[in-house]
């Protein structure tokens, strides 16, 4: 499924919300859950303003996923942007409804060329718990090199999870 990258706006809000309400339980079986208020009006606007205002300091580029009619399928990141180490830390998640249809794929592909083209960065890291299959496979599609096993990389469901750490360089000329 082919899909597009846009830009975090503050206009997303309501869909955002929308989205990650129809989403929780699918997302808090692969990733800890979020705090209540995130799943409101407020908490949702707070975190659209949070992102844009770390876009605008250089400390991340927020963007969601859209299919051709404009439904957001998933959200895409880049976090933690290091600019003096010229990378930053991908991150993405996609909507239950919208698995196994090579949307991740499709959007990982999409913002590394955009990171190619539109920002300085020469590096981005991404982690997937071990196991995740699917993040671990996308990522190694995509072109990402295993940089280390990570022990005790995150608390889930009260169990210390381990950690695959990729990497790929960014260049002009994109091979994804």
């Amino acid at each position: 499924m082919d899909v597009f990258l846009h830009l975090l706006h503050p206009s997303d809000v309501s869909a955002l919300l929308e989205f990650e309400v129809e989403n929780r339980e699918w997302f808090e079986q692969f990733v800890p859950a979020r705090e209540d208020r995130f799943y409101s009006n407020a908490g949702a606007a707070e975190q659209v303003m949070s992102f844009l205002t770390g876009y605008d300091n250089g400390e991340m580029i927020p963007m969601l996923v859209k299919d051709a009619n404009g439904t957001i399928c998933g959200r895409i990141n880049v976090r933690d942007i290091d600019q003096n180490a010229e990378s930053g830390e991908l991150g993405y998640r996609v909507g239950h409804a919208f698995g196994s249809k090579g949307i991740a794929s499709n959007a990982v592909r999409k913002l590394l060329i955009y990171l190619a083209e539109q920002s300085s960065l020469k590096y981005v890291d991404a982690y997937a718990l071990v196991g995740n299959v699917g993040s671990n496979k996308i990522l190694s599609k995509a072109g990402f090199d295993l940089v280390a096993h990570v022990e005790n990389y995150v608390v889930f469901k009260g169990q210390n999870q381990d950690a695959n750490h990729y990497r790929k360089a960014i260049s002009s000329s994109v091979n994804v």
